[in-house]
């Protein structure tokens, strides 16, 4: 069963920016087509949130820690940070590690 109250939300850098938001009540369930995208470093990590076992349905999960006891089904969870280029004297999207380790330029 879809959770009404956290499906189909844009929760865009909400999670990094206001620590007090609680989505605990979402545990065991289902959240379907929300934005949890968070654009800061350190990747925010939904376990140290207290959630678990939640299943992910077409949710964008970038720069998302996500608990091993949570599913997603077509999901998005790459991390990316932005890098200044020296020769171009833009910023770049980089794919990272979860530690935000740079990999390589992002061109998606």
């Amino acid at each position: 069963m879809i959770n009404e109250k956290y499906s189909f939300k844009d929760y865009t850098n909400q999670l990094k920016n206001n620590p007090g938001i609680d989505l605990t009540d979402a545990n065991g369930t289902t959240i379907q087509g929300t934005n949890f995208h968070q654009d800061a470093f350190p990747f925010v990590d939904m376990a140290a949130m207290g959630l678990t076992n939640i299943t992910f349905v077409d949710c964008d999960l970038d720069n998302i820690i996500v608990p091993e006891s949570c599913t997603m089904k077509g999901c998005c969870n790459r991390y990316l940070r932005q890098k200044f280029n020296e020769e171009t004297q833009e910023y770049e999207y980089w794919l990272c590690d979860v530690d935000g380790n740079y990999l390589e330029v992002f061109n998606g």
